[in-house]
């Protein structure tokens, strides 16, 4: 459904017999991303795993009012629009401690 005036897309819906009015692209947005959430979850994404998931996360986001600078794209970001769109997930930096990856930052996805 193409966005009109509320005004009308109120007097549709009554005709329609419909009380709430959802647009296709929200709807496939959020699933997408639950999709792409759930394959990075419980995964260390190291720095060249955190770049492939940021592209296709912002790839992903339909959303054309989000003022995003390519350069604010970090998990703060990233954690505000999960939090936005009511997504079960929260990123969080944990620093490794043992391993090849000793003192390295990672994200890591998890569902609460």
């Amino acid at each position: 459904m193409i966005k009109v005036d509320k005004g009308y897309e109120k007097h549709i819906g009554k005709l329609l017999r419909i009380d709430k009015i959802l647009y296709a692209e929200n709807v496939f947005e959020r699933k997408n991303l639950l999709d792409i959430l759930e394959n990075y979850t419980e995964k260390r994404l190291y720095k060249e795993d955190q770049e492939e998931f940021k592209n296709i996360f912002f790839a992903n986001i339909f959303n054309f009012n989000r003022k995003i600078n390519v350069r604010h794209r970090g998990i703060g970001c990233i954690n505000s629009i999960l939090e936005e769109d009511q997504l079960p997930f929260r990123l969080t930096s944990i620093q490794d401690r043992k391993g090849v990856g000793r003192g390295k930052r990672y994200w890591f996805l998890i569902k609460p």
